[in-house]
């Protein structure tokens, strides 16, 4: 399952619900939370790489960088996504 966390509120309900093969992305004001969060370092973590640069927030270690063409590519890949706000 694709989890899209859309705002830093929704982080840790959605940590709650994580599952083996589940994969988290980073979108709009949710990276402003990615400096204080603890997530599993088994669940792969993205952040979109504009939503980034545009809050003037640096890349955090363990997070991958993601374009709009991974981010589709990410929903292409899961059957489910769930949006987190």
């Amino acid at each position: 399952m694709l989890h899209i966390i859309s705002s830093p509120n929704a982080i840790e309900a959605c940590t709650h619900h994580l599952l083996d093969n589940d994969e988290i992305i980073f979108v709009g004001d949710s990276v402003y939370g990615l400096k204080d969060v603890e997530l599993d370092s088994r669940i792969p973590v993205y952040a979109l790489e504009s939503d980034l640069a545009a809050r003037g927030i640096p890349a955090v270690s363990k997070v991958t960088l993601a374009n709009m063409t991974r981010f589709v590519r990410l929903v292409g890949q899961h059957a489910i996504s769930v949006t987190w706000t």
